[in-house]
Parts: structure tokens; sequence; C-alpha cells
């Protein structure tokens, strides 16, 4: 309508005048109709979002406990966890001792005798040893071969009349024997083979004489022959002439770690709350009536 209401009624003179304004009445009566019908529906929807929240409330509720029980069950295992931390900083000192033992034996592993040298009393004036087998050795890993009768390399050091010392003799992988330095002097033969030097690396030990001397000047190695004023022990060596020096690895300091207590969290309670029906008021139709 072009005019407002109070300006139709303002107009009215006739009866004519009086059913238009029956048809003013009828046109607002629907008009609040619709509007009341639109208002329901809202408050329905109302209603169910009202329902939703409240069960949204109870599980929010609902779940406060277990998240609380995950909060002690974090702070619980914080424990555990850090003495993990230092438990494996106490196992990486061993474990890497561990790491230069495995290495030092298996540089040992590349070197032994493969079969026995026969080590005897030389031909030369009779100052040093010979192989009367023929030598076969692996020397850091290269198999090594030296013909029957090779004689060791020199002797040289002095050992006092009565006392007992040692010699030993090695080849390395291009077939060069050596002799070792001469061990101190010791009372027993027993003591002086305790002083056997460690192998020198890449080399294998072919054997060792053990000398104790009955001159009263002493026996002088490289001067005196074998057989004149002293006894000589000879020693083969078949495989890995000794075991690695003392292992460095030790185990770790008793562990502190350990299991935390039950964990007391749990899932909580399903859910109930769940997303509302489609909701049912809508935006109510045009109108019929202007202020």
């Amino acid at each position: 309508m072009a005019e407002s209401i109070k300006q139709r009624l303002n107009a009215l003179s006739n009866l004519p005048d009086a059913y238009e304004v029956k048809f003013l009445e009828d046109a607002a009566l629907a008009d609040l109709t619709a509007l009341r019908a639109t208002m329901a529906l809202i408050y329905a929807d109302c209603v169910a979002l009202r329902t939703k929240l409240a069960a949204d409330i109870v599980d929010v509720a609902a779940m406060r406990t277990p998240i609380a029980a995950t909060v002690t069950d974090v702070a619980a295992m914080r424990t555990p966890i850090a003495a993990t931390v230092t438990d494996v900083a106490a196992m990486r000192t061993p474990i890497a001792a561990t790491v230069v033992d495995v290495a030092a034996i298996r540089t040992r592993l590349l070197s032994s005798m493969l079969s026995p040298a026969g080590l005897a009393i030389g031909p030369s004036a009779k100052l040093v040893p010979q192989a009367v087998n023929p030598i076969m050795a692996m020397a850091n890993g290269v198999l090594v071969f030296k013909p029957a009768a090779t004689e060791m390399s020199a002797l040289a050091g002095t050992i006092a009349n009565t006392k007992y010392a040692l010699w030993a003799f090695y080849v390395d992988s291009a077939g060069t024997i050596t002799t070792s330095t001469k061990t101190a002097d010791a009372n027993t033969g027993a003591a002086a083979f305790l002083l056997m030097p460690a192998v020198p690396t890449g080399k294998a030990q072919i054997g060792a004489i053990i000398v104790v001397s009955s001159d009263a000047g002493g026996f002088i190695g490289g001067t005196h022959a074998l057989d004149l004023n002293c006894t000589v022990i000879y020693i083969d060596t078949v495989g890995n002439a000794e075991i690695p020096g003392a292992l460095t690895a030790a185990a770790p300091a008793a562990l502190t770690a350990s299991a935390p207590a039950a964990l007391t969290a749990s899932a909580p309670a399903a859910l109930t709350a769940s997303t509302p029906a489609a909701l049912t008021s809508a935006t109510p139709s045009a109108l019929t009536l202007t202020a």
C-alpha cells in the first residue's frame, strides 16, 4: 500500500471506508499470525540449542577428570624420563670404551702364527735362534712365508748373573724379522715370561727365548753364544701371541630409571552431545502491511 494505515483511517468518512478498515485489520492479523508462527519456530530452535549446549557442558565437565589425570601422569613420567636420560649418558662412556676394545681385538686377530717355527740355537756363531721349520704367519692380514733355517735378528742387552730375561721375535707383512728390547731382569723364568712385551701392531710374534745367565759377568746379547754359560728356554708362538692389553670397557653404574607408576588417565565416558536437528525457523514471508 502506498499510504500508511494512519493516513487511511483519517480519510475514512463512509461505509465503503469501513470495509477498507476491515481489510486492513485482516491483513494486519495475517501478518501477526505469520510472525507468531515464525517466533514459535525460533523458540523451538532455541530450546534445541539449549539442550545441545547443556550436553556440551556435561561433556566438558566429564573430560576434566581424565585431562587432570593425564597431566598427573605426564608429571609422574618426567622423573623416569630424566633418569633414563641420565642412564643413557652414563652408558656412553663404556660403549665408547667397548668400541676401542673391539678395534684393538680386531687388530690383534689380523696377525698370528699359523704353525710353530721350531726355534732353536742358530748356526751363525750361535748368537741368535733360528726357525727350524718354515715360518708361516698372518701379519696385518697378509700371509707371510719364510723358509726353514731362517735366523732371528740380533739380540741386545745384558742379563746379570743368575738372572732371567726375555727377547721376543716378530715378522711383519713384508717378511722383515725384528727383535724386541730385552725385558727387565727377573728372578725366575716364570717372572721373566710375565714380562713378555706387547706385540707391535701389524706384526706376528714368531716366538721368544728366556735366557738365565751363569756367567759372573752376565750374559751379553749379541756377543755371547746361546750355549755359553747360560741356559735358554725356546718358546714357539702358535696363533695370537697375546690377549690384547687390559680392556677399558666396564659396565655402567647401576641404572636409575624405572617404569612410572601405573597411569591413571582413561578415556572419558561416551560423550552425550550431538549436533542438533536441522533448525526449523526461517525468515518469514514478506509482510503485507507497511508502517
